[in-house]
């Protein structure tokens, strides 16, 4: 049973979704720059790596439990993430940002039957890339600052695994299993509104407190595929529709 639902991580991107992602973010990068930034040489650039998780809002198929047809990923999602912040302006007030973060979402259900359990692995990774631009609106002193922003996200949604093993009551002997891959890989873009709060704890080093709200498919929707995280056996009839997401981060920032 325990090699059922055991495999082995792995970091795949779609090459051409990724193409198309780089070639629309670099477009969007001059959009978030402010006026007059090109004039700007005092350029205050931080770099860190943080912990992110990603919450899928309100009802759905996705935070549904899969014995309702839905994805089984409800609650909070893990991830990492790397941020650059490029400040511009008389007092740095002004920033271009870039985001990555990498995000594993796991749904796990048990189904009781008489005699035995069905249990029910359902896993999806999430590679996010973003662009986007800040505006430090209040200063505490020096000691922190507060920020709000908008981003252009990017996804790719890889590593679908779906795996499912039919056991006694005891959970000791396994009756039957299999799995697939699911829908395989794709890509979906949207925008992000970001409120965070970065301070100052070393000399060089800063602590960066964010949360944002994504719609992470708002653009490349394609209905005849069902719902977005749903897998493809439980998609007969269904649509897929905007998936609004909470996403948090905590990430330790280094001045260059």
């Amino acid at each position: 049973m325990t090699r059922l639902f055991t495999r082995r991580p792995e970091f795949r991107v779609s090459v051409s979704g990724l193409a198309r992602t780089t070639a629309l973010l670099a477009l969007a990068f001059f959009f978030c720059l402010p006026a007059g930034a090109d004039a700007q040489l005092d350029i205050d650039t931080k770099v860190g790596l943080g912990l992110s998780t990603f919450w899928v809002n309100g009802a759905g198929p996705t935070r549904e439990d899969v014995s309702q047809l839905g994805a089984g990923f409800d609650g909070q999602q893990p991830g990492i993430g790397g941020r650059a912040r490029f400040a511009l302006g008389e007092n740095h007030e002004h920033i271009a940002v870039v985001n990555m973060d990498y995000y594993f979402l796991r749904g796990r259900e048990r189904i009781p039957f008489p005699s035995a359990n069905l249990l029910v692995n359902h896993e999806r990774d999430i590679f996010a890339a973003a662009l986007g631009y800040q505006y430090e609106f209040i200063d505490f002193n020096r000691i922190a600052r507060a920020y709000a922003g908008v981003e252009f996200r990017a996804s790719t949604l890889i590593n679908e695994d779906y795996r499912f093993a039919l056991v006694s009551a005891t959970d000791r002997d396994t009756l039957t299993g299999g799995g697939s891959k699911g829908k395989g890989d794709v890509w979906r873009m949207g925008p992000a509104l970001r409120l965070g709060v970065i301070g100052q704890f070393e000399d060089e080093f800063y602590v960066d407190v964010s949360l944002a709200y994504s719609g992470i498919n708002m653009f490349g929707l394609e209905e005849s595929r069902g719902p977005l995280f749903t897998h493809e056996d439980f998609t007969a009839g269904a649509k897929e529709t905007v998936v609004g997401t909470i996403l948090f981060s905590i990430t330790v920032m280094y001045q260059l």
